[in-house]
This record gives structure tokens, sequence and C-alpha cells, in this order.
């Protein structure tokens, strides 16, 4: 969604008027980046940006065969979370994480 946002923010014609979000963030970056700030001083800006790429790939995939997309779209999440659920959520007892170490282990 970011990039989408992003792109939509240079390159999609109703958003020309909304271009200088993408020049903002930009200069954001530059001067997070310069004065070495926190990484999580950014995490404000994001919503934005998703705001804007879902606004485009609504609009995106709204004509034609596209429309089919929809549904591929909001499944790629979920494919992709399923594989982590196990290993990147606390959801197992500390007693079962050391029985299984096995698993755990990179």
């Amino acid at each position: 969604m970011l990039i989408a946002g992003w792109g939509a923010l240079l390159l999609y014609k109703p958003f020309e008027k909304f271009r200088f979000f993408f020049w903002s963030y930009i200069i954001t970056i530059t001067l997070f980046l310069f004065f070495k700030a926190k990484d999580y001083y950014a995490i404000g800006l994001y919503p934005v940006y998703i705001a804007f790429g879902a606004v485009f790939l609504g609009n995106v995939f709204e004509k034609s065969w596209k429309r089919f997309l929809k549904p591929v779209c909001l499944l790629i999440p979920v494919l992709l979370f399923l594989p982590l659920y196990n290993v990147a959520f606390p959801n197992k007892s500390p007693e079962y994480i050391v029985s299984h170490q096995s698993q755990y282990k990179n």
C-alpha cells in the first residue's frame, strides 16, 4: 500500500494536486536521516500514504476484469501471515517453546 500510495502521488492524474505529500515525505525522511532521529518518529507518516494507496488501488481494481483481483489482494496478507503465526507471535507457553526448540531456531 505504501508503494502504491507513493506511485499514485507521482503518477496518478487525480492526485496531482496532492503531490506535495510525496515531497513532504522525502524531505521529512531526509531530515530524520540527517539528524539521526529514532526510527519510530516516522511512524505517523505512513497512514497518509497507506490511505492514498488504498484509494488508488480501489480505483484501479474497479474497472473491467481487474475487479476480480480484489479478493486476491485481500488474501495475500492473510496467506503471508499464516506461516509466521506460530513462530512470530507468543501464542504458546514458554514450556512448550523450550520442549520444541527445533521449531523456533533459525
